[in-house]
């Protein structure tokens, strides 16, 4: 992987990966991408727009909205942008519990953290309804459910052992039906998912969501800022960490506890 930036510019991130196609066979797929799309969107978007209003529930990470203008672009028109945080309609300090159990082993030991977590999901099935565990591996999130006792796998679902609107429809029923059943998922469960009410009573996020450090796009983007003097953990990472895990817990939209297992 390598970098090129014009002065003062993110750059274009390069690499080359390895392809197999079994055998002895193997292709080299060269790529080249901006880390940003600021300048592009500022280019052909905002500075041809009248006016633009951008909603969501998640602008902000960290209680500032500094991350989602630099990565859209609204920070280099920042002197004509006004942002405004509205209060959430959900009740979080009466209707949810963040827990966080003092662990034994760092998720950077992933077989003690595996094994811990492991250990530790008896006591946090839900006695009803259902339950989301999130999951930033599948290898582990494979280790979890095959290391459970046989009446909590029986009441497990897993994110790819079928599609994800049939594991939705068949967990809706159960819970609709008076049964208990827990969703083990990755990133893209907590996306777009709508479990309101007894659908989950509970969200365990079994490590934080932080981005993958070797992706050449995000990694070359780190690079560059810290080039320039500027700190992408806490510029970057911890913000859209926080942000991910704010949408996480905002997605639900029901009464739960919160579990974090990191």
């Amino acid at each position: 992987m390598c970098q090129d930036a014009a002065e003062g510019q993110p750059p274009i991130a390069k690499w080359i990966e390895v392809a197999s196609f079994g055998g002895k066979d193997i292709d080299y797929l060269i790529s080249a991408s901006p880390v940003s799309a600021g300048r592009t969107l500022k280019e052909f978007f905002w500075d041809k727009a009248l006016g633009v209003v951008l909603t969501s529930a998640t602008l902000t990470a960290l209680n500032s909205f500094d991350l989602f203008l630099e990565q859209s672009g609204l920070s280099l028109v920042k002197e004509h942008v006004k942002s405004i945080s509205l209060p959430t309609p959900f009740d979080y300090q009466t209707q949810g519990t963040l827990v966080m159990p003092k662990m034994k082993f760092s998720p950077k030991d992933v077989v003690g953290h595996t094994a811990e977590v492991i250990e530790l999901m008896p006591d946090i099935y839900p006695a009803r309804g259902g339950m989301l565990v999130l999951f930033t591996s599948r290898k582990q999130m494979t280790e979890v459910r095959d290391g459970l006792p046989p009446h909590l796998k029986a009441i497990t679902m897993m994110q790819g052992d079928t599609s994800l609107s049939a594991m939705l429809n068949a967990h809706k029923k159960r819970v609709n039906d008076g049964e208990i059943n827990v969703l083990f998922g990755l990133d893209s469960l907590s996306e777009g998912v709508d479990l309101p009410g007894d659908l989950c009573l509970r969200v365990v996020v079994v490590k934080l969501p932080f981005d993958v450090p070797t992706e050449p796009i995000g990694k070359s983007y780190s690079e560059w800022l810290e080039s320039i003097g500027r700190n992408s953990f806490f510029e970057i990472s911890l913000p859209s960490a926080s942000r991910k895990l704010e949408y996480m817990n905002g997605c639900i939209g029901s009464k739960f506890p919160i579990i974090n297992v990191c």
